[in-house]
């Protein structure tokens, strides 16, 4: 396994060169583009020189290998940084536009460009096949509108070799996990995952508003009081926790009464985006009892019939079939690991 945190597809080909080819493999396993994607303000190609340092920057970068150095700036950073709450990270999160990232904008801070992306895979299948080894091209991304997830299907189609699309086997086992808890409930199925809103120009008329039903199921955690749900919208609280409380008590949109599944019922314009977290019992105005430390959202359903909207029932302090909110879990990569042997099986002998 050469796969190495933090890589981009343009060190996998220089590792590829270095040390991948000369064992000779019978089959090269390709997955890049969670790294490649990141607008770090540089161009990894870029950070590649040949000139030696100049004789002035050594004693510099000796410097700040010294752990006094090293010490100082910790204490600086320490001095510098101010925690934000976490209000501040759900507005930033609703803040960010819909619709695709327009990378050839920003190719002087990514990375790697998803032109770039694709000369880079392109070249390590030319390389891996020309020395007679199986390749298979694996979509690492967790990320629907990733525009590194078209390169990729453009390349398989165009060289011929198996694709493994992580996103639609993670998304496929966590629609599978929201049936199977609801049906054991006896609960409502929930409607249909809603995808990225099209571009605004595209989008048909809608009704002004939808309802739709917020559930999440306690698990294994105790409930004191109630659990809350918490955004950057008037109906969930405006960024105060713990001030929309769910029900368990089958009001406001709760399907039966002491199941365990909390449930608030709220109303959107269709296709809204909307972030929000949950609390367990807190005060309301302070953060506490908050389940993960992640955004959750949901593009809010368009009401067919003008009735409320049932969506998947989510469980307090999980985040289904993720480790984080980048990275599918280890049930996911087992499902991934089953794909990748699955479409090894499928060259000829």
């Amino acid at each position: 396994n050469f796969g190495i945190l933090g890589y981009s597809s343009f060190q996998g080909l220089q590792l590829m060169k270095s040390a991948v080819l000369d064992l000779d493999p019978d089959i090269v396993a390709i997955g890049f583009g969670m790294n490649d994607s990141e607008v770090a303000g540089y161009r990894d190609k870029d950070m590649v020189s040949g000139t030696p340092p100049s004789r002035a920057w050594q004693p510099m970068a000796a410097a700040k290998e010294l752990e006094f150095y090293k010490l100082l700036q910790y204490f600086a950073l320490r001095l510098k940084f101010r925690p934000k709450p976490m209000s501040a990270y759900l507005q930033e999160e609703a803040d960010t536009k819909d619709g695709a990232v327009d990378y050839d904008a920003m190719d002087p801070w990514t990375r790697v460009s998803p032109h770039d992306f694709e000369e880079n895979v392109r070249e390590m299948i030319r390389l891996s096949t020309a020395r007679g080894a199986r390749v298979v091209l694996l979509d690492n991304e967790l990320w629907e509108q990733s525009p590194y997830r078209p390169v990729l299907h453009r390349i398989a189609a165009d060289v011929n070799v198996p694709l493994v699309d992580s996103l639609t086997i993670v998304e496929d086992a966590k629609n599978k996990l929201v049936a199977d808890l609801e049906a054991g409930l006896h609960l409502a199925a929930s409607a249909p995952a809603l995808p990225a809103p099209p571009a605004l120009s595209d989008r048909p008329a809608l009704p002004a508003q939808s309802t739709v039903i917020f559930r999440v199921s306690r698990a294994a955690f105790d409930v004191p009081k109630a659990l809350s749900i918490v955004g950057p919208h008037a109906q969930l609280g405006d960024l105060v926790p713990n001030r929309v409380l769910m029900h368990d008590d089958g009001k406001d949109g709760d399907e039966r009464a002491g199941d365990g599944v909390w449930s608030v019922a709220a109303s959107f314009p269709a296709r809204t985006r909307v972030t929000y977290v949950y609390t367990n019992s807190g005060a309301a105005g302070r953060w506490e009892g908050l389940d993960i430390p992640h955004t959750r959202h949901v593009y809010v359903p368009e009401s067919r019939d003008g009735g409320p909207i049932y969506l998947p029932v989510e469980t307090f302090g999980q985040l289904y079939m993720q480790g984080d909110g980048w990275h599918t879990n280890a049930a996911g990569y087992d499902l991934i690991a089953e794909a990748v042997v699955k479409a090894l099986a499928g060259y000829e002998r």
